[in-house]
């Protein structure tokens, strides 16, 4: 991902998605942003989403549109993301719909896509 986000920097950027959801619990969704080294790029603030919660039932998946905003404290970190590390996250107090938990059940993320936004600087040198 870094070949094509390091001649880049901007104020924010959003990754969307579409989510299929067959846990019948609501589901949070995080990123980490990355660098070259595997470190969390600790100046990006992340703004999670939540996935719906499904009925239980595998055959009907709920969809939702995802969208996680990170917002840089410096523009220039944006050129530094070399990967994104997703975490999904469920709480014990959630409760289940009165569903089992199953192990044939999944959460899943499709057409994943980054957007920049506010000011963007590019460099084609």
């Amino acid at each position: 991902m870094n070949k094509d986000m390091k001649n880049y920097q901007a104020d924010s950027i959003a990754v969307t998605a579409t989510a299929h959801n067959t846990v019948p619990l609501a589901l949070a969704v995080d990123v980490e942003p990355m660098d070259v080294n595997g470190n969390v790029i600790s100046g990006i603030i992340v703004t999670p989403a939540v996935v719906a919660a499904s009925t239980g039932d595998i055959a009907s998946a709920v969809t939702s549109e995802v969208k996680i905003k990170m917002t840089a404290t410096n523009r220039a970190l944006v050129s530094k993301i070399e990967k994104l590390r997703f975490r999904v996250k469920v709480y014990a107090r959630d409760k289940a719909n009165g569903a089992p938990l199953i192990p044939t059940q999944y959460m899943e993320l499709k057409n994943l896509r980054i957007h920049l936004l506010g000011q963007i600087v590019g460099n084609f040198n």
